[in-house]
Parts: structure tokens; sequence; C-alpha cells
């Protein structure tokens, strides 16, 4: 899985499997946000919305685990 980390100047930092590593933010496109999970595709970085969706509500259910929260607040 390659998620996209942060931006840097004109550089994206991605990290996956083997760790993070940087690549020229032109092979994103211009709706790539911080947490999207990607997919390779031709030299470019797509998101994969469906993915995406999986991680975050895993880590938003991991979060609510962490901080003893049983329920979702409104």
């Amino acid at each position: 899985m390659i998620v996209l980390d942060r931006f840097s100047g004109e550089e994206a930092v991605l990290v996956g499997d083997e760790g993070p590593f940087r690549v020229p933010r032109s092979a994103l496109p211009p709706n790539a946000r911080e947490g999207d999970v990607l997919v390779p595709a031709d030299g470019r970085y797509l998101p994969d919305p469906a993915k995406t969706a999986q991680r975050r509500a895993a880590m938003r259910a991991r979060l609510r685990r962490l901080t003893g929260q049983t329920h979702r607040s409104p």
C-alpha cells in the first residue's frame, strides 16, 4: 500500500511497504490529499477512493479504542 504522507514544496512524500520516498508533485492529480491511498499507474500515482475510505474508517476506529470511546460522538 502506498499512502500520501505530505507535500514538501514541489515534492510529495509517499510511504510504501519499503518506507518513505519522494516523487514530484506533478506525479499526483491536483485533487490528491494527505492520507490518500495511491495506486501507481504509468509513472503517476492515482488515488484509490475505496481503499482510502476503508483506511480512514479503520484509523478512526483505532483512535476511538485508544481514547476509550465506545461510540461515535455527533
